[in-house]
């Protein structure tokens, strides 16, 4: 294993990420997620390092875009996410709770492997019949796609790292 940035897993190893979405789902078939009693939404961290894990839920993908956007650095995306998270959920705001060190003697919360951006899901066009595959970043690159990734039941990642 490599380690070159703070709770980020980095390795050699080959790995194997899944993304499961179906974006021929309507609007109707967005799940609703509800703001706290403040009427704001509570990012917080997750470990997205482990061996084997699941994303799943919009709490778990909104805290994993959130992880991203703060390892990283991306304003864009962290407009984007909160445009969207806003006004599909209708809250106030949004509070963030991610650690990626130690702060105020609170251990880091959030661990974050760079290769789940690899993470991809096979796409096939009935209309030219053509098949591809379309990679998380893309998903992230639209307000559309996005809200369908962060509030679709059937949007999650699954990753698995393989030893080889």
């Amino acid at each position: 294993m490599i380690n070159i940035r703070k709770n980020v897993f980095e390795t050699n190893s080959s790995s194997s990420h899944s993304i499961t979405l179906n974006f021929n789902n309507s609007d109707d078939d967005l799940e609703s997620f509800e703001p706290n009693e403040e009427g704001m939404i509570v990012i917080t961290g997750e470990d997205f390092t482990g061996t084997s894990f699941s994303v799943s839920g919009t709490q778990s993908k909104m805290n994993l875009i959130a992880t991203y956007f703060t390892v990283y650095g991306d304003n864009e995306l962290k407009e984007r996410f909160e445009k969207v998270v806003l006004e599909h959920t209708g809250a106030k705001g949004i509070t963030y709770n991610i650690r990626l060190t130690t702060v105020d003697s609170n251990p880091p919360n959030a661990f974050f492997m760079p290769k789940i951006m690899n993470a991809y899901c096979y796409s096939y066009n009935e209309d030219d019949d053509t098949e591809g595959e379309l990679y998380l970043d893309y998903l992230l690159e639209d307000d559309d796609r996005l809200k369908k990734f962060l509030f679709l039941n059937c949007a999650s990642i699954d990753s698995e790292i393989k030893w080889s």
